[in-house]
């Protein structure tokens, strides 16, 4: 069985380590890494210059913006299984194990949330996340969403939104009554996100959009909202 790791990026400078980080461990697995370039057709990011001689991936490129990148990596992909892999969260064999043992259990999927510092609140975060996931079955992207290829061709695809791209598709994915399996394993992340823009501020304003969200608001407005422009 074959799985597709889907990376969305932007201008990314040390992309060839995480690959051969991913490589080292997945040795005589049958896997492809596609990673998805959010960019200008005329502009020659650092990531492409970086790839360049790189035989072990897949590169192509989209619009920036995560959702349109998700969705042209899962275009691209000729796996069974894909997942979907955020720059800043390590994945590792231990996971892949787990959810290839567990293949025949679900439709799609996740992993806890291990946020890379020893923040108390970080720990905070992560109880309340573990709880979003098991009570309603909504992980965020940082979790290392999973799922078949053919169930995501069956229910329309990635959404080419701006922003909560994850959430939409795990929305759908509940109103499809897919089967969802939470690993007990951790997909850990970086705390860049958080220490730039402040963990408690970022926490009450990801809650915040989640509202609007949930309210009706457009995705293109949250995204100005967000990210301020």
């Amino acid at each position: 069985m074959k799985f597709s790791i889907i990376i969305p990026v932007y201008k990314e400078k040390n992309i060839i380590e995480k690959i051969d980080n991913l490589n080292n461990q997945l040795k005589g697995l049958d896997y492809e890494i596609i990673i998805v370039e959010g960019k200008d057709e005329w502009e020659k990011s650092p990531t492409e210059q970086n790839m360049e001689g790189e035989p072990s991936v897949y590169f192509t490129t989209s619009p920036k913006g995560r959702g349109i990148q998700l969705q042209k990596g899962a275009e691209t992909a000729t796996g069974d299984l894909l997942i979907f892999l955020h720059y800043d969260t390590k994945l590792d064999l231990n996971q892949i194990e787990d959810i290839l043992k567990n293949y025949g259990r679900f439709d799609y999927g996740a992993f806890r949330l291990r946020i890379d510092g020893s923040k108390f609140f970080y720990r905070v975060i992560e109880f309340f996340v573990l709880l979003r996931s098991r009570v309603f079955k909504l992980p965020y992207g940082d979790q290392t969403i999973f799922i078949k290829k053919d169930i995501l061709n069956s229910i329309g695809g990635v959404k080419k939104v701006p922003l909560f791209e994850d959430v939409e598709l795990m929305i759908r994915c509940k109103k499809y009554k897919l089967t969802f399996y939470l690993s007990p394993l951790l997909s850990k992340t970086s705390d860049r996100r958080w220490r730039r823009k402040g963990a408690i501020k970022n926490s009450i304003k990801n809650i915040f959009l989640l509202l609007l969200y949930f309210i009706g608001v457009k995705e293109e407005k949250l995204y100005r909202i967000y990210y301020g422009n």
